[in-house]
C-alpha cells in the first residue's frame, strides 16, 4: 500500500510540474485523493483561487527529482543530522559552561589564598612592628625609670646633706 501511494504521489508530482495544478474531485481515485491529501497535509500544496484545486510548493521540485521515498529518507537524514549537530553544540556549551564555572571557582580560591597568605604576611609584618615600638617603649620607660633613681638618690643624698648642715 505504501509503494503504491509513493508511486501514485510521484506521479502526482510530475503532473503538478507539467500543469501547474492539480484539482481534488469525485472522479479521482482513491489513492490518488490520498496522494493529494498527502501531500496537502504536509505542506506541499498550496492552494489555488478555486477551492478544490492546488499549486505546487517549492518542495515538489526537490521531490521531482529524486522521488517521494528518496525525499522522505533524505529529509530523515538531515533531521537526524541536524539533531546530531544540535545535540553536539549543546554539549559543547556544557563543557564550555563548566569549565567556565570551574575557572571562577579557582579564581576565587586563588584570590581568597593569596589574600589569606598577604593579610598573615601583614599581619607578621604589623606585629613585628608593635613589637618594636613596645620593646622601644620599654627602653624608654627603663631609661626614665634609671635617670628618675639617679635624680631620687641625688636628692635623697642632698637631703642628707641638708639635715647633717642643719643639725651642725
Amino acid at each position: 500500500m505504501i509503494k503504491e501511494l509513493y508511486n501514485e504521489i510521484d506521479l502526482l508530482v510530475k503532473e503538478l510540474i507539467e500543469n501547474g495544478v492539480v484539482s481534488e474531485n469525485k472522479e479521482n481515485s482513491k489513492i490518488r485523493s490520498k496522494s493529494i491529501q498527502y501531500l496537502k497535509a504536509n505542506g506541499f500544496l498550496k492552494p489555488a483561487k478555486s477551492r478544490l484545486q492546488y499549486h505546487p510548493a517549492s518542495e515538489i521540485y526537490d521531490i521531482e527529482k529524486v522521488g517521494i521515498e528518496q525525499y522522505l529518507k533524505n529529509k530523515e537524514s538531515d533531521q537526524e543530522t541536524e539533531s546530531k549537530i544540535k545535540k553536539k553544540t549543546l554539549f559543547d556549551f556544557n563543557i564550555k559552561y563548566f569549565m567556565n564555572f570551574a575557572l571562577v571557582v579557582f579564581s576565587a580560591y586563588l584570590g581568597w589564598l593569596s589574600k589569606s597568605f598577604y593579610l598573615e604576611k601583614e599581619e607578621k609584618h604589623t606585629t613585628e612592628k608593635l613589637n618594636k615600638v613596645i620593646s622601644e617603649k620599654n627602653d624608654l620607660l627603663i631609661q626614665i625609670q634609671t635617670h628618675l633613681n639617679e635624680k631620687n638618690k641625688i636628692i635623697f643624698s642632698l637631703r642628707k646633706e641638708l639635715d647633717s648642715l642643719k643639725n651642725k
